[in-house]
């Protein structure tokens, strides 16, 4: 904020040498694998698509269901390959030896994760010609507290989704698993942008 000359002495101190920053991003989800074929050919394959919806929810209204209870993708919209054949690019993980989608259907996201991270601070300046400069800064994650919810699970929709003790879901095709025991801290997905609820920082250095 700059001085502004023509103001009161009191006024140019209450609104001069604050500073504000925002950062924000918003994109669509990110693309999710098609699940891949349990069919036991001589090459792994995904799936084939069943011409059914892809989601039973509407996996960007948040609010619309409950990830506890709620399946979000829908299992009918995929079907094994057929014996002998080879249904879309799949691959053998050079690392964990498991079959893994090699495309995507631009069609088929998770959640989309919009987040905003913003900043306020202001210097105090003191002593003869502003010799002496106190700033005070608060950084915020995640300003607006935003549910961010992490991408459902694509693995085997022949098989059906599992609960805990609880009756919560936490396994399966569809299911986000949002789940975490009382006490414990959410752990984010690798390569995810899951976030938690909304933090703050304050940072102050004195210059002089």
């Amino acid at each position: 904020m700059p001085k502004f000359a023509f103001l009161p002495k009191a006024a140019k101190f209450a609104i001069s040498d604050w500073q504000f920053g925002f950062f924000a991003q918003y994109q669509s989800g990110q693309f999710l694998l098609p699940p891949v074929s349990p069919t036991a050919n001589f090459l792994p394959s995904e799936d084939v698509r069943t011409g059914q919806p892809l989601y039973l929810k509407d996996i960007n209204d948040i609010h619309s269901y409950n990830p506890y209870t709620d399946i979000v993708l829908n299992p009918a919209a995929w079907a094994p390959c057929p014996t002998n054949s080879v249904c879309g690019g799949a691959y053998n993980s050079t690392t964990s030896g498991v079959a893994t989608s090699a495309r995507f259907y631009s069609d088929f996201r998770g959640p989309r994760q919009p987040r905003e991270n913003g900043n306020i601070g202001r210097h105090f300046r003191f002593g003869k010609e502003g010799r002496y400069d106190l700033y005070v800064r608060g950084e915020f994650v995640n300003l607006f507290n935003r549910t961010i919810l992490p991408n459902p699970i694509v693995t085997n929709p022949q098989l059906a989704p599992s609960k805990n003790g609880v009756g919560v879901y936490t396994g399966g095709f569809g299911v986000i698993n949002a789940y975490n025991a009382p006490g414990s801290v959410a752990s984010p997905p690798a390569g995810s942008y899951y976030l938690l609820g909304r933090t703050g920082t304050l940072i102050a250095r004195f210059t002089f």
